[in-house]
Order: C-alpha cells, then sequence, then structure tokens
C-alpha cells in the first residue's frame, strides 16, 4: 500500500463545501444546483432476480463459501450510519475531529444535514438489500456513545441492536462492522458497574449485548484461513473491525484496522484520496495495490466515491445543493464499471454513496458486487 498523502483520508472534504460557501470563501459565489443530470434512481428490492438480498450468502455456500477472506467480495456501504440520521435539528457531536466546531457557526443545519447523509436507507434497508460489508463510526460523547458523521447520530447502543435483530434472524448470513472512526473512545469514561470505563470498553459490552455470541473471534494469525463456512459453521455471522491500534489487540473479539497498509495481523485496511473525478480515483486505487500481499484474514477495502470540494471548483461556480446530488451526478454513473476493475485489483469490500441509485442491466449495487466473486 501507498504511504499517507497530505489530505487526511476522511469525510472532511464534504462538508468544507458548505463552510466555506458559508463564511465567504472562495467557493462563496457559488450558486447551490441541483443536478438535472442525475443517475436514474432505483427502488430496489431484497430479491432481484436469481439475487436475493436477504440470503445472498447462504444460497451460494457451493460456490464461495470456501473461499478466504482474502478473495472474497463484499458489497458495502460508506458512513452507513447516516440512513438512520432523519433530524435535520442533530447536534455535532463534540468528539468528532473531522471538522473544528467553530467553523460551522452559522451554517444553516438543513445545509450542513445534506452534506453529511450518505445513504438514505436503514441499517435492516441495507441489509435486506445484500449489504454485508457497513462503515460505521462512532463517538463517544460526555452523554453517551454515538453513531457519528460530523453530526451525532442514534445511539450506538440502539443501532447496533437493530443490526443485531437481523442477524439472529439471518445466522448464515455474515456481516463486516467496520468501525474505522472511534473519536474520543479511548479517553472518554463513562459510569459502570460501581466504576468507570473507557468508551472503548463501553462500545465492547455494547457488542457484546447486541450480538452475543455470534460475534467471531479474531484469528490467532493473519494466514488462518476464515471463509464464510467457518464462519457459518462456528456459530459466527459478525466480524468486527476496531481502528484502535493500542486497544483492538487486547480485545479477542475485535480485528484489526489500518489505513494505507495491512495490519499486523487478521483485519482490514483501505485507500482513499478525495480526487476531482472518479477517473481519477480509480486510477489511484488500482495503482495503490500494486506489490500487496494479502493473508488469507485480511481485507482491502475500496470507498468507490469522492467528494464535491475539488470538484466544485471546476464547474466555473455551480455547486451542488446536497451530497446526494453531487454523487447521483458524478459517482453513481461510474460504479458499476469500476467494480470489476477494483476486484481485479484484489479489492474485497467495495462501499460507496447512496448504493441504492447504482444500477446496471437490471442489477442493483450489491447483486454487481456480488457477481464478482
Amino acid at each position: 500500500m501507498t504511504a499517507d498523502r497530505s489530505v487526511p483520508r476522511t469525510s472532511l472534504g464534504a462538508l468544507a463545501l458548505i463552510v466555506l460557501m458559508a463564511l465567504g470563501g472562495p467557493l462563496a459565489a457559488c450558486s447551490s444546483q441541483s443536478g438535472s443530470n442525475q443517475a436514474p434512481t432505483t427502488s430496489p428490492t431484497s430479491a432481484q432476480g436469481d439475487f436475493n438480498g436477504r440470503s445472498w450468502m447462504s444460497d451460494s455456500t457451493s460456490t464461495i463459501g470456501d473461499i478466504p477472506l482474502s478473495k472474497l467480495v463484499v458489497p458495502g456501504t460508506h458512513d452507513a450510519a447516516t440512513g438512520e440520521f432523519t433530524d435535520k435539528n442533530l447536534v455535532v457531536s463534540p468528539s468528532q475531529q473531522d471538522m473544528d466546531v467553530k467553523l460551522l457557526a452559522g451554517v444553516p443545519k438543513d445545509r450542513i444535514f445534506g452534506y453529511i447523509k450518505t445513504q438514505d436507507r436503514t441499517f435492516t434497508q441495507q441489509l435486506d438489500d445484500g449489504i454485508r460489508y457497513l462503515d460505521y463510526r462512532v463517538a463517544c460523547d460526555p452523554d453517551g456513545v454515538y453513531t457519528v458523521h460530523i453530526l451525532q447520530g442514534p445511539s450506538v447502543e440502539s443501532t447496533l441492536t437493530e443490526i443485531g435483530t437481523w442477524v439472529r434472524n439471518h445466522p448464515k448470513e455474515v456481516v463486516f462492522l467496520d468501525v474505522q472512526k472511534a473519536y474520543g473512545c479511548a479517553t472518554q469514561t463513562y459510569r459502570s458497574g460501581g466504576g468507570r470505563v473507557t468508551g472503548n470498553d463501553m462500545f465492547v459490552s455494547l457488542v457484546h449485548k447486541a450480538f452475543g455470541s455470534a460475534v467471531a473471534p479474531r484469528p490467532a494469525g493473519a494466514n488462518v484461513l476464515t471463509t464464510l463456512n467457518s464462519l457459518a459453521s462456528a456459530g459466527t455471522n459478525v466480524v468486527i473491525f476496531y481502528t484502535d491500534k493500542t486497544f483492538a489487540p487486547t480485545q479477542p473479539d475485535l480485528w484489526l484496522r489500518s489505513s494505507t497498509q495491512l495490519p499486523p495481523g487478521p483485519g482490514l485496511a483501505n485507500e482513499w484520496f478525495p480526487y476531482a473525478t472518479m477517473s481519477e480515483m480509480l486510477t489511484y486505487m488500482l495503482s495503490a495495490t500494486k506489490g500487496i500481499q494479502k493473508a488469507q484474514s485480511q481485507a482491502l477495502l475500496a470507498a468507490a466515491t469522492t467528494t464535491p470540494i475539488v470538484t466544485c471548483q471546476s464547474l466555473a461556480g455551480k455547486c451542488p445543493a446536497t451530497l446526494k446530488d453531487f454523487v447521483l451526478q458524478t459517482v453513481t454513473p461510474a460504479v458499476p464499471a469500476m467494480v470489476p476493475e477494483l476486484v481485479a485489483e484484489k479489492y474485497d469490500f467495495i462501499s460507496t454513496d447512496f448504493y441504492n441509485h447504482v444500477s446496471s442491466n437490471g442489477q442493483g449495487f450489491a447483486q454487481i458486487v456480488v457477481a464478482t466473486n
């Protein structure tokens, strides 16, 4: 994998656009425009032809059940929890580090909300549609542990409970939960059992409450074979990747998580950089995996999306009104053709924004991704 670039791999770019416009920065002259050349919308159903979103893993055990995790291809959602964000009056999380809270003063809440929403379907709907990788971001704020994307979303407890209900009802479908952000969780503490625990410990407690014995323990080594069949036979169908490089190795139920290079054990890494166009993004991501050698219990994530901040500067003053407008114009049309190229270059988990608007030849996003296995 490649070394870190100067631009952080966060969702900062999308919201920075709003701030610059609101504060009279270089994009202040942009006019908010809802694009007229949007990708056609789709109304996803759990079953499309021979593809059943609720059961595609268990339906395919004879063909993909014994494929190592390092070669399995899984459809996912970027900032998946925002599908649960419905209240435009949500507060900015004090723990998140993507945006200085002071810069948001005076920015209309509906404007912020329009740029932090990357999904418009709930966790249950995403899973029903065939999504199995969830980009799940956490903020350990003083008043509790929440999902987050700049704004403080629904609680971790309520959303994990929702996912846990689906998991129990679909015991042979494996869900990969990627906690790639855990803001404040190493230092924030909470009362528990007469004492105090860190946000990290509180998160693990909530995981066990929601999933129980369904959580897959981290294998002893990166080359230990992990497959859908081996997970199902052990009665485990939830794999959790956790970003804290100090805390995760101490927890047997947390797999490792890193950016730009594979973790030192079973786990997940990703590549992403905010280029102006999806073709530039693809070129970068295809070059980033050259020479990489994954072990059997390691995987690579490709986030097939980009942000408006660079693109808007090249649009001669035409800025999309919301992130969704931008995605449907710029990202969505490019995704179907990107998927097989990313898979050919060793990416396993493919995520995107507003996945339910991606379609090609009658196939939805999840079916397009699963078909590359």
